[in-house]
């Protein structure tokens, strides 16, 4: 989903600026990318990147569930400098809880966020993230990402900060992303559209960690 950022890696190695976009927290819809890179594709390794997600009950104390959810694919093209496609896909039906608020019912849970309460992974089985821009920051390996994520059919713009740390042609990223699930209609538990919830509340924000491996190759795309 957010590996395009070891792309954006090569792209900034060197002492020049980023062109990116005037305003990287307003996503396009034409992805717009000029860098100071040839031609190549990223691919993410999805076997070996993981996303870890974690929810909150609003009103409770350290009440925090967690688990995890996987990745199908993740490449980018880039031609003569210019982002051609970049495409993440999320697979939904893999998302699981690991923990729990309650320190139980981890399986109960997991279901419950495939239902149509949630995710509703029945009608819904992936979800996608396309990049529309990327910035370095003045922090080590440091970058800014803008895209726009697509979940149970609705599409969002997202910004958020991840770090990137190459080995050879291998890239590693980590970061964390905050998302609003109330802007993709998960509205379960959530004070903008339930009353009197009290210890039922759930946080509308939820977060997920990533750590996503993947490979560049530079190469001529036609």
């Amino acid at each position: 989903m957010i590996v395009v950022l070891g792309l954006g890696y090569y792209m900034f190695k060197g002492d020049k600026a980023s062109p990116l976009a005037e305003n990287p927290e307003t996503a396009s819809e034409e992805p717009v990318l000029a860098v100071p890179f040839g031609s190549g594709k990223f691919t993410a390794d999805s076997n070996a990147s993981i996303l870890r997600w974690t929810g909150k009950k609003t009103l409770v104390p350290g009440w925090e569930d967690s688990g995890t959810i996987k990745l199908i694919s993740g490449d980018v093209s880039v031609s003569d400098g210019i982002l051609v496609e970049s495409t993440f896909v999320i697979d939904m039906g893999s998302i699981e809880a690991e923990t729990t608020g309650m320190g139980k019912n981890e399986s109960m849970l997991t279901t419950h966020l495939k239902s149509a309460d949630f995710f509703d992974v029945e009608k819904y089985p992936t979800s996608q993230f396309s990049i529309t821009g990327i910035l370095p920051t003045e922090d080590v390996a440091g970058y800014l990402v803008s895209g726009n994520l697509t979940l149970k059919g609705k599409t969002n713009p997202i910004i958020f900060p991840i770090t990137i740390v190459e080995d050879g042609s291998s890239i590693r990223m980590s970061g964390v992303s905050v998302v609003d699930r109330t802007q993709f209609d998960v509205r379960f538990g959530s004070g903008k559209f339930f009353q009197n919830l009290g210890d039922a509340l759930i946080d509308d924000e939820f977060t997920l960690k990533l750590d996503i491996v993947g490979t560049i190759l530079e190469e001529n795309l036609e």
